[in-house]
């Protein structure tokens, strides 16, 4: 098994559509077009991808639609057992936006090759996915992760009125997340979403440590 570094998934990512493009102009275009759609139907088994006779007939819609599926083939050749999958509330936490916002990002393709199957179904995006940000530059999750992660660690070096700013900045995060304080939205929930619940551990962490 071949080795793809991460500049090497951005660029087979990149040069998707070109790709595309030029399999999809060729005599045989709409043949392969029908291959690729039919083993990625086979070997995708929780058919994120939806093909219909239509799509034949028009050119581009098949270059779009082929672009989407090489994008997946890229993501499925780079993964590995030990990747770790992010909800979109995870990921609101990480990018310090609302889900909403995740959602839009989702719809908006901005996470290379994530495509919602079926509405309000809950999508989990693995950490080796690539983001494109406002100004076109592609970052793998687990970057922008680890970068969360560096902040947070940073603050067990803070002094008290740092430490305590930074306490309340997150706090304050999950009050306009959840339009309200701890005591009147998650703690009066008897049922949680798997986001939720992570949202719920951290938030009581965090409360727990403005406290003392």
């Amino acid at each position: 098994m071949y080795v793809i570094t991460e500049y090497e998934k951005a660029k087979a990512i990149q040069h998707s559509e070109d790709f595309a493009s030029i399999l999809v102009n060729n005599e045989e275009g709409a043949l392969y077009y029908k291959i690729l759609a039919n083993f990625i139907t086979k070997s995708n088994p929780i058919n994120e991808f939806k093909f219909d006779e239509s799509i034949l007939r028009n050119n581009n819609e098949m270059i779009n639609s082929l672009s989407e599926m090489l994008k997946h083939m890229v993501i499925v050749a780079t993964a590995n057992d030990s990747l770790k999958y992010y909800t979109t509330g995870q990921l609101s936490r990480f990018f310090g936006v609302s889900i909403t916002s995740i959602n839009n990002w989702i719809n908006e393709d901005r996470f290379i090759g994530i495509q919602r199957s079926t509405r309000n179904k809950q999508v989990r995006i693995p950490e080796n996915t690539m983001w494109r940000s406002s100004n076109s530059e592609l970052i793998p999750i687990k970057d922008v992760v680890e970068m969360w992660d560096k902040e947070h660690s940073n603050r067990l070096n803070l002094n008290k009125d740092d430490e305590l700013t930074a306490l309340k900045k997150e706090i304050n995060f999950f009050e306009k997340k959840y339009e309200g304080s701890y005591e009147k939205t998650l703690k009066l929930k008897n049922q949680f979403t798997e986001s939720e619940l992570l949202d719920k551990k951290e938030w009581e962490y965090l409360l727990q440590r403005i406290s003392k």
